[in-house]
């Protein structure tokens, strides 16, 4: 009712069963995702906390729901909950932060623009956080790849992309696009860098951020004839 409240027209599947912990919805994923669900809510916890389930066992089960939806490149919704002081205040901090960890964990994603080796995009994936990165250089890329494929964590996370930003196609968006180390120089003229960014615009999510690395801004717009740049 509340989606559509807001004015999305989806249908809502209730996969969950009652009494049902993080290990029973961890057991059942591939019985849920056989309905080919376009996104999952994961509502789970609270019957953990009812049985004195210890913290660490209930993230890991709920680390791994969402590792497997984030293979699955399906977008999820984790929905916390509080737990009460009578368990004692150690269980209680352990229990409160294992969803924010987990959402500041499997938060992002992330794109590199202009990636290369994958100096900053790598140790963000390595982190748990899905970062894809596109460059044109292919022999940049091929040593990124090698150093994707040195960890689990890096082949799990990390998504490379051969190509120029003015032309290639990506049907995602991003919580966080960053063009790091001046990249806006590598488009040489203002019809370039404004087809650029507008090209990361629709790359941004509507919540998202844009982080752009320009300690070279004047040089770029200094010599171009125009009125004004205006940048926030």
């Amino acid at each position: 009712e509340w989606l559509h409240a807001q004015g999305h027209e989806v249908e809502v599947l209730n996969a969950g069963v009652s009494g049902d912990t993080t290990a029973g919805g961890l057991s059942r994923l591939d019985w849920t995702l056989a309905d080919n669900p376009d996104a999952m809510m994961v509502a789970l916890g609270g019957n953990d906390l009812l049985r004195g389930i210890d913290p660490a066992t209930s993230r890991a089960n709920l680390d791994g729901i969402l590792a497997r939806l984030r293979d699955e490149g399906m977008p999820a919704l984790l929905v916390g909950l509080p737990a009460p002081e009578n368990y004692g205040p150690e269980f209680q901090a352990a229990f409160e932060a294992m969803y924010p960890e987990l959402a500041e964990e499997y938060g992002g994603p992330i794109i590199d623009i202009g990636c290369g080796t994958g100096r900053v995009m790598a140790p963000l994936a390595q982190q748990g956080y899905e970062v894809h990165g596109i460059d044109n250089e292919r022999a940049m890329l091929d040593r990124a790849e090698r150093l994707r494929k040195t960890s689990p964590e890096l082949k799990r996370n990390l998504h490379l992309h051969h190509g120029d930003v003015l032309t290639y196609e990506l049907d995602k968006q991003f919580k966080l696009v960053l063009v790091p180390y001046n990249g806006l120089m590598h488009f040489h003229d203002q019809e370039a860098q404004i087809a650029a960014l507008n090209k990361l615009r629709a790359w941004t999510a509507p919540d998202g951020l844009l982080v752009l690395d320009l300690p070279n801004a004047g040089d770029i717009f200094g010599t171009q004839e125009t009125d004004a740049v205006m940048m926030e």
